[in-house]
């Protein structure tokens, strides 16, 4: 594929603080996307050599027995650029995945820096979709200070054509968000809005018409990763429902 028709494929950006389940994500739906017979690449536009045939090796070699099921999962500490490749050869969507510690710093969240890689992959031409981390009855992210770092964001470097998907993180960790199986989107989109106010002034749609149909400028994804546990000497994610891969995939590409 050209650089040039390159431009046209979207750019997911996975964007969250530490510890918000960002790696675990990324693991999960690259393990789907491989089930469904997608191929994963990483992106040489970002790196030097060394910091691209350790994530290819990193990629290559954790261990996957299907997409509810994979061990020896190790997280990256440096920002990545993975290219997400159908049966036939196209790349349909690439990933930017970057460390918490570099989206959002607690200790110094106000000057708001990110790494080179970053301000690169945005100014690419490239349509980008947001996807914001946000996780239900949790301090982890110390609400205000994180909705004034995406406020910057929003002003600094979204743009008005890029897509926001405010993402609800370990959703399984809320059974009152449940009916049976499945998650009532009414319910979470209501307890988000109790704990991140701000964060839905920030997208808040002003336009007069679409406003009252649509009140907000983001689409809701809610995802659960599974759970984490210890057997053998193995670090394992078991995974839960492919319905969360496939909600986000679907909004990913769409």
């Amino acid at each position: 594929m050209s650089r040039e028709s390159d431009k046209k494929v979207p750019i997911a950006i996975l964007f969250g603080p530490e510890a918000c389940g960002k790696t675990c994500l990324l693991f999960r739906l690259l393990s789907w996307l491989r089930e469904m017979g997608f191929h994963i690449e990483v992106d040489s536009l970002l790196f030097n050599f060394d910091s691209y045939d350790i994530t290819q090796f990193i990629l290559e070699n954790w261990r996957a027995k299907s997409s509810k099921y994979f061990s020896d999962l190790e997280g990256f500490h440096w920002p990545i650029l993975l290219d997400i490749i159908s049966n036939k050869g196209n790349i349909v969507a690439k990933i930017y995945y970057q460390p918490g510690c570099m989206s959002f710093n607690r200790h110094h969240y106000t000057y708001n820096v990110f790494p080179n890689e970053f301000h690169h992959i945005i100014e690419l031409n490239n349509p980008k979709k947001w996807i914001i981390f946000t996780e239900l009855e949790s301090e982890l992210y110390e609400k205000e200070k994180y909705c004034d770092v995406i406020r910057n964001l929003k002003y600094r470097s979204i743009l008005p054509q890029d897509k926001i998907i405010i993402l609800c993180n370990k959703i399984d960790r809320n059974y009152s968000c449940f009916n049976g199986h499945k998650p009532m989107f009414n319910m979470v989109l209501c307890k988000l809005r109790n704990e991140y106010p701000l964060l839905f002034d920030i997208f808040k749609n002003n336009n007069p018409i679409t406003k009252l149909f649509k009140p907000y400028t983001f689409s809701l994804a809610i995802f659960s990763s599974g759970y984490e546990c210890y057997i053998d000497n193995h670090h394992e994610l078991r995974g839960g429902s492919d319905y969360y891969p496939e909600k986000l995939w679907k909004l990913i590409i769409k």
